[in-house]
Order: structure tokens, then sequence, then C-alpha cells
């Protein structure tokens, strides 16, 4: 079992260049994986860790390439591109986003009838 940070890029991204900054910063070609996917203008990429020190080197690596989101999870072994996907949609359902522009107007609060407005 390992702890494995994965991360969304888009395919204006170069792969090769994120595979190649991967390669710098200490991981071999075995402890990442890239998935393409025909079906989106993004692409996954997984990165076994091992400790924390791994963990930072990941995230500035990703950093510079831009990445979409990216997602922590610990105890997987070698998971399928499905299985790390469907994970990924399960966390994100559960995260709440930082949705700029929400304004909560709370003057005569009348409880559940509160008005949230987006954007404005």
């Amino acid at each position: 079992m390992t702890n494995i940070i994965a991360g969304y890029f888009s395919k204006k991204d170069d792969y090769k260049k994120l595979e190649s900054d991967l390669n710098k910063a200490g991981f071999d070609n075995k402890d990442f994986t890239v998935f393409l996917s025909d079906e989106t203008d993004t692409y996954l990429t997984s990165v076994n860790i091992k400790d924390e020190a791994e963990a930072k080197s990941v995230k500035e690596v990703f950093g510079l390439h831009h990445v979409s989101a990216s997602y922590f999870f610990e105890n997987l072994k070698n998971p399928s591109f499905e299985v790390l996907k469907k994970m990924i949609e399960e966390r994100a359902k559960t995260e709440v986003s930082n949705a700029p522009g929400i304004n909560v107007d709370t003057s005569d609060s009348e409880g559940i009838d509160d008005e949230v407005t987006f954007g404005k």
C-alpha cells in the first residue's frame, strides 16, 4: 500500500515536461503514472509518495505545471485510471469549492428564506 497524490492538468500543459520535472525531483518512472484520455481536455497524473518531503516536492512540480486540482489518497495499491477517477469524483462531491463572488444577504434575516446570490 502506498500514498498517492493525483492531479488534473490541462492538455495544453506538456505532460512530457511534467514527467521530466518529476524525474528531476527524484521520482523514477515507476513512481508515477500519466493517464491520457481522448474524452476530455485534461490528463491525470498520479505519483506514489513515501513521506512528507516527497509530497512537498510533488506539490511544487504540480504547481509549476498549473495543476487544476490535486488530491491526496492514503493506502492505495496501483489504482487503475477508472478507480482513481471515481475516487476523485466522490471526493470532489464532498468538498466545498471556493466560489468567488458569493454574497449572502443577511439583512432582516428570515432563516431559510435568506437569499444567496452568486457573482452579483
